[in-house]
């Protein structure tokens, strides 16, 4: 039950989410020994980083005269 909604969210959904298949929801004795997954990057893949992309953008403001 979502605390903010007061409604019941699906399964999938909460699963989903979180990360985590639905048979390792059913099969764990203990919510705490669920083990969450680190969240994907949404998007198009590029072929910069996000530090290399800052880096260059932060080149090209330097090199800028509008600045």
């Amino acid at each position: 039950m979502s605390p903010a909604t007061g409604r019941r969210s699906p399964l999938t959904m909460i699963c989903d989410v979180w990360g985590v298949a639905r048979s390792t929801v059913y099969v764990a004795k203990d919510p705490a020994e669920v083990e969450l997954l680190e969240p994907k990057r949404r998007g198009p893949k590029t072929e910069l980083s996000d530090e290399t992309l800052v880096e260059a953008i932060r080149q090209v403001l330097e090199e800028s005269d509008s600045w």
